[in-house]
């Protein structure tokens, strides 16, 4: 803004009568106008981040109360699964160790907080499931057996002199409580060993799938579970359909021994 020069009229009386006189004064350059913000923008409160998700605030818990660093990669998330009975998780726990020694899969179904600073609820916990083998457990993913029994399934396999032997394990949340409710087989193969090679009678290459029974259960039971092995044994092929019903007695399912063999 440009200077502004402000006539002063001034009159002065003397021996010689009356004199009109008129001064030039500058006034001072002003700076810029503030324009004050509006009052609901400037009481406005900070707009606060959303918390992180249920399943990484607890991870960060575990690695604190296990003494582990922040990004300790040797715990992690390895599957997960939302439920109307809450947060189903599990954390992968690695080592390094020998072949015969697994890993760790720690189960836990989770809840918000119970008030501000409080840590991540736990609701049930299943901790110490040991599979897979070099320290690196099985591998974790979700499975649902009907509409109110949620879990996981960790599979994990062994290989040594030509014999390989897959496994398969079934965790599922039932009336509150982590269960575990089945162990199966998933692969069977000895093509690599010394005894196929001599004799093809004694080669064994089977798959076993496992899927749930569509048709709803009777009320309060889990549905049955299909299995279906196919392959090659003994020089032929191999094509066995198996259906698993849950016993509520025992709280587990009825496994038939073909599905547990072993070399």
């Amino acid at each position: 803004m440009k200077p502004v020069t402000l006539f002063i009229v001034s009159l002065l009386a003397g021996a010689a009568g009356v004199g009109l006189y008129l001064y030039l004064k500058p006034v001072p350059e002003l700076g810029p106008a503030i324009t004050p913000a509006p009052p609901e923008l400037a009481s406005a409160p900070a707009v606060q981040p959303p918390p992180a998700p249920l399943p990484a605030r607890f991870l960060a818990e575990e690695r604190a109360r296990r003494r582990l660093a922040p990004d300790d990669a040797s715990l992690t998330v390895c599957a997960e699964l939302a439920d109307a009975q809450g947060t189903l998780l599990a954390l992968c726990d690695e080592d390094d160790a020998s072949r015969a020694e697994g890993g760790r899969v720690d189960l836990y179904q989770l809840a918000e907080p119970t008030g501000p600073g409080e840590p991540v609820a736990v609701a049930a916990r299943l901790e110490g499931i040991e599979s897979g083998g070099f320290g690196q457990p099985g591998a974790v993913r979700p499975i649902r057996l009907g509409a109110h029994a949620p879990g996981f399934v960790v599979e994990e396999g062994q290989t040594a002199q030509g014999y390989s032997v897959g496994t398969r394990s079934l965790f599922a949340l039932v009336d509150g409580a982590w269960r575990p409710l089945a162990r199966l087989r998933s692969h069977l193969d000895n093509s690599g060993s010394g005894e196929c090679g001599r004799d093809r009678a004694a080669c064994v290459e089977l798959d076993f799938s496992l899927s749930v029974d569509a048709h709803a259960p009777p009320s309060g039971a889990l549905p049955a579970l299909l299995v279906a092995v196919d392959g090659t044994e003994g020089g032929r092929r191999v094509s066995r359909r198996y259906t698993l019903r849950y016993d509520a007695r025992r709280g587990a399912y009825t496994v038939p021994a073909a599905l547990e063999r072993t070399f």
